[in-house]
């Protein structure tokens, strides 16, 4: 899979969060295993090749070669992205020093879509109308437009579908929170490794406590 993700007006009101990426998606466990490019974020300009394991809420980050700090390297940062929110907005609340830190803020901040909800927007869109071909990934699809409302967002929804009925590319835009979220399949039945990292592996919570 490929993906790019732009948030231009988050809701909790910090900075605009932008990633791309590609690697490997388990539509049945939910894990997943990419390469992340966070250098559209600011605070994040040096996390150019960040190797990323998705597991659910869980996430493990391992940074660019050379890169200083947990996470870079050979050592990887162990994020539970609900966990690490919550301790931030804590410790901003008391006025701790360090609790701005601008790398947890911004991955905390991150809302690391599943791949698998590419289908669930199918589902929720009542509206979408076939509007031509278009190739995609070296297929030949079928682009269907629709719109997708979640809540008071009010989103745009663009669907590729190929030959076989497969779903080639999804792209989901607009929203109070500007988004631009696009993902690609590149392949279906290919294996993929999220297993948690071995090796040095730091927690989030701990650096937050230091």
């Amino acid at each position: 899979m490929v993906i790019a993700v732009t948030v231009g007006t988050p809701a909790s009101g910090g900075e605009p969060i932008s990633y791309t990426g590609e690697g490997t998606f388990d539509h049945e466990t939910g894990f997943g295993h990419l390469f992340l490019d966070f250098s559209g974020t600011p605070g994040l300009e040096g996390a150019s090749s960040v190797e990323t394991i998705l597991r659910h809420r869980l996430v493990y980050f391992r940074g660019t070669p050379g890169a200083e700090g947990a996470g870079s390297g050979g050592t990887w940062l162990r994020v539970d992205l609900v966990e690490v929110a919550d301790r931030l907005a804590k410790l901003r609340k008391i006025g701790a020093e360090g609790a701005a830190s601008v790398d947890l803020s911004a991955f905390a901040a991150v809302d690391f879509p599943d791949p698998s909800t590419a289908l669930d927007f199918l589902d929720e869109s009542s509206d979408l109308e076939p509007v031509g071909h278009r190739t995609v990934l070296g297929r030949d699809t079928q682009l269907y437009k629709g719109t997708l409302d979640r809540g008071r967002s009010h989103l745009r929804l663009s669907v590729w579908i190929d030959e076989d009925d497969l779903v080639r590319w999804v792209r989901v835009t607009g929203g109070p929170e500007a988004l631009d979220f696009t993902i690609g399949f590149k392949q279906f039945g290919v294996d993929v490794d999220a297993e948690p990292p071995r090796g040095e592996v730091r927690d989030a919570l701990d650096l937050l406590d230091g």
